[in-house]
């Protein structure tokens, strides 16, 4: 595990000094996407009959996934889409779904509750998200093919009471995303089945999100400091919970992280605007900015496996969706320094670089 941890934070060392930017808005129309290895994305348009889940590829271009005010949230890497829709005519109530190919939508059910809202799925179909128990209280919850949905549970010492949600699913099970403690803060968990809900920590203050994880273990999201700012993290059972800093302001949160350990999401600067970053264990927090020419980036949402980014420019006209596809990437050695702080990090040795662009 340790070989494989390390082999990935080395993979994070290539150099990629330009992105192609193709505005997504206009060709898209969604107000929510994701995206996955193979170029697909799930989001949510109007086809003319209100919004509608959609699968979008190279190939077949928009798929209409059906539902009424449905809305694709998640997509796998084998093009599983789960999201929300309402099911029952005349009932606004939305349910969680899962979508596969020549099987179309199944209603995921709920937890005893009125509704659902699926948040991640893997490639074998596994989904996770949130749903009310009987009582009202919001679960986490697990949805697979043959089992159905199952309560994910509350932290160790928390109250049968408190309420938990999933945010994303690896394709090895683990899940991550937020619990209440016994306190009722609201701290970011790791699943997995042998253990159940991890507390992963915060950053020295009470509460904290995990957003997203990869197969080698390595979780981001966002944790309150102890001076009560937030700061984006990277944790792994080697290193615990990471800070992977600012551009000068307060407050950071890392939205997505790839198979290599490469991170997006978004920092302040000085004057408290936010940017949107690409962090990795070799080149610490890069500003896209510095990378994509005559944007204005304030937030990165998603990357994939290939280092293709999603991320958003915001005007006084609202918010832009860019798709950034970077130039094929060419290995370069790692300076012996990062070299070494990638293997730090592996083994446990909490250091952050900070390298200029």
């Amino acid at each position: 595990m340790l070989r494989n941890l390390v082999f990935a934070l080395l993979l994070a060392s290539v150099a990629r000094a330009d992105y192609t930017v193709v505005e997504l808005n206009g060709t898209f129309g969604f107000a929510s996407s994701v995206f996955n290895d193979a170029g697909q994305f799930a989001g949510t348009r109007d086809f003319g009959s209100g919004p509608r889940a959609f699968r979008w590829s190279l190939g077949s271009g928009f798929t209409n996934l059906g539902g009424d005010g449905s809305s694709g949230t998640a997509i796998s890497s084998n093009g599983l889409v789960a999201g929300l829709s309402q099911f029952e005519p005349g009932n606004p109530t939305q349910r969680a779904f899962l979508w596969q190919p020549g099987v179309g939508m199944t209603d995921l059910g709920t937890l005893g509750g009125a509704s659902s809202q699926a948040t991640g799925v893997n490639s074998i179909g596994n989904v996770v998200g949130r749903s009310p128990l009987a009582e009202g209280t919001q679960r986490a919850f697990l949805w697979q093919p043959g089992v159905g949905m199952t309560d994910l549970g509350v932290l160790p010492g928390a109250a049968s009471t408190a309420s938990s949600i999933a945010n994303a699913i690896t394709d090895n099970n683990r899940v991550v995303g937020s619990a209440q403690d016994l306190n009722g803060n609201t701290r970011p968990f790791l699943w997995t089945s042998a253990d159940g809900l991890l507390d992963l920590g915060t950053l020295g203050g009470s509460v904290g999100v995990a957003r997203d994880a990869n197969d080698a273990g390595l979780v981001v999201g966002q944790a309150l400091r102890a001076d009560d700012t937030n700061g984006a993290f990277v944790w792994t059972s080697l290193t615990g919970m990471i800070d992977l800093g600012t551009f000068g302001g307060g407050t950071s949160g890392a939205l997505s992280v790839n198979a290599s350990g490469q991170v997006v999401g978004f920092a302040q600067d000085v004057d408290g605007v936010n940017r949107a970053f690409l962090w990795d264990s070799v080149n610490g927090l890069r500003d896209l900015n510095g990378l994509v020419a005559n944007q204005n980036l304030t937030s990165a949402l998603a990357i994939n496996d290939a280092g293709a980014i999603i991320a958003q420019t915001t005007s006084n006209d609202g918010f832009t969706l860019l798709l950034l596809t970077p130039d094929a990437p060419e290995p370069v050695p790692a300076p012996p320094a990062a070299m070494l702080a990638g293997l730090a990090i592996a083994i446990g040795t909490v250091r952050r670089l900070r390298r200029g662009i």
